[in-house]
């Protein structure tokens, strides 16, 4: 995404960023995993987490950083 004037990017950090449930879950899922590395497969709230859920877990945290960092926002 690009912003044309610097008042955008609060907008389009808003639009991009993870909800705060999709944080939390993501801080789940990771622990999950954390707990049992050998594991491939872990259940959250009644469904089966595997390697995606991980991997897409981790980005949702990475962006929430990296939005954090530009913005100066604690997470």
């Amino acid at each position: 995404m690009m912003a044309i004037h610097p008042d955008q990017i609060q907008t389009i950090n808003a639009a991009f960023s993870p909800t705060a449930a999709e944080f939390a879950e993501a801080h789940q899922i990771i622990s999950l995993f954390e707990e049992r590395p050998e594991s491939g497969v872990a259940t959250l709230n009644g469904k089966m987490v595997d390697a995606p859920h991980l991997k897409r877990a981790r980005a949702i945290i990475e962006r929430v950083r990296r939005i954090s960092e530009r913005t100066n926002a604690a997470i």
